[in-house]
């Protein structure tokens, strides 16, 4: 007996509160789904229920992919997502709570004397390292000087003092941590940089030329080689032990400049001049360059996949460029209010959020994709210049204060009297 055709069963129904789904095409697309996952009898019971034969082309596992194009869909409009969650329930609509963000102030470390001006979490998130500039009425021999304070985290969260960096010289500009965590490079402005053994905090080397000061130090991704940027506009790659490899001059970067290495080592990051990033292949000789119209580039941060570059502007916004080929600006973010040396960072898990001090005391957090401020996080009493997020543990943030307080945020497991949405 032959079934009855779709038009004789309303081929031109439509089903759901949006009547933008056609039946007849639902019911084929379900009926392919039988089929795929091997219900014969169940596909052809739908057959002959419906009157709908499964006569046309649908795609293969049709139906599968119009369901995960849903879940990617919510998981992209979820403000607070986190890349840890892996399993979506198909029984609701996809929604992670605020707890995935780290709201709570956890640690509240008072310094004596002393503003924190940047952190730096280690690669492996067990130590912190912090800037810490102080004036002139407390050290009388220098305008200002610094200290380099390191924390490690343990299991619970807590941060003990492991200790402080201190030679003499003139303000630390910049650290970054070697790639096995265990040394740390300093660079004083103008002046030289210094290789530090951690935790014991012994000075293993000191690296310096004549006639010219350093403007900022990165570790080579193996961490056999540092490359430093030079006040005479050079970039130079030394071995540890201190003897200059290579040199390359000319317009490479400027008096006050970050420096990024790329994760395949072949790109050295700088800025060459107040507007405009020098992406140099140091192999091939061979320069990029991204500018920033009509704004001052204050600091840089490179993001784990090396794909992108946060520059946080004088004008007070955020930019995130792509810098694969060619450099293309793709998101900005506005709303805070950050000082000259404010530095922003990428964090949580997968780097979906952005984060900044501001002057008005706070740190500002937003989603990395749709440029929203998810919330704002209140507790300091001062100028905020310092973020950082753990690039291990997605959950814990650090920020500091111009009153040498240094804040660990975690995920909320209170009131959410702090934070603000």
């Amino acid at each position: 007996m032959d079934l009855p055709s779709a038009s004789s069963q309303g081929a031109d129904e439509f089903v759901g509160s949006k009547r933008v789904i056609k039946k007849v095409e639902l019911v084929r697309v379900i009926t392919e789904a039988l089929y795929s996952l091997g219900y014969d009898r169940a596909k052809e019971s739908l057959e002959r229920e419906s009157g709908i034969q499964l006569r046309q082309t649908v795609p293969y596992q049709r139906l599968v992919d119009l369901v995960e194009q849903a879940i990617e869909y919510q998981k992209g409009a979820c403000k607070f997502h986190s890349s840890l969650v892996k399993e979506v329930c198909l029984f609701t609509n996809h929604h992670c709570g605020r707890e995935g963000v780290p709201t709570r102030s956890f640690e509240n470390i008072r310094l004596n004397g002393g503003g924190i001006k940047s952190l730096f979490f280690s690669h492996n998130g067990k130590y912190l390292a912090a800037i810490r500039t102080f004036d002139q009425d407390l050290y009388a021999a220098e305008a200002t000087i610094s200290f380099v304070t390191i924390w490690e985290t343990e299991g619970n969260g807590a941060f003990n003092l492991e200790g402080e960096l201190f030679d003499n010289q003139k303000p630390v500009t910049y650290i970054t941590w070697s790639p096995d965590n265990l040394q740390l490079l300093t660079c004083s402005t103008q002046e030289s940089v210094r290789r530090w053994s951690i935790p014991s905090c012994e000075c293993l080397h000191i690296y310096e030329k004549v006639g010219v000061g350093m403007v900022s130090c990165e570790w080579s991704p193996d961490g056999k080689t540092i490359f430093t940027s030079v006040d005479d506009d050079s970039i130079v790659m030394w071995n540890l032990e201190g003897k200059e490899l290579r040199c390359w001059s000319g317009n490479k970067t400027t008096r006050i400049a970050d420096l990024a290495i790329t994760g395949d080592g072949r790109e050295v990051i700088t800025t060459c001049n107040e507007n405009r990033i020098l992406l140099f292949d140091w192999k091939s000789n061979i320069s990029r360059f991204l500018t920033e119209e009509g704004s001052i580039i204050v600091s840089f941060c490179l993001s784990e996949d090396s794909n992108y570059l946060l520059l946080s502007l004088l004008n007070q916004e955020l930019h995130l460029w792509c810098i694969e080929v060619p450099p293309k600006l793709v998101k900005v973010y506005k709303g805070h209010s950050p000082r000259s040396s404010a530095r922003a960072c990428f964090g949580g898990a997968g780097q979906v959020f952005i984060a900044s001090g501001s002057e008005d005391s706070q740190v500002y957090i937003w989603d990395r994709e749709t440029e929203e401020l998810i919330c704002t996080l209140s507790g300091h009493p001062r100028n905020v210049n310092g973020v950082c997020w753990n690039p291990v543990d997605p959950y814990m943030l650090a920020s500091g204060c111009d009153d040498g307080t240094l804040r660990v945020w975690k995920k909320l497991q209170g009131p959410w009297s702090q934070i603000k949405f």
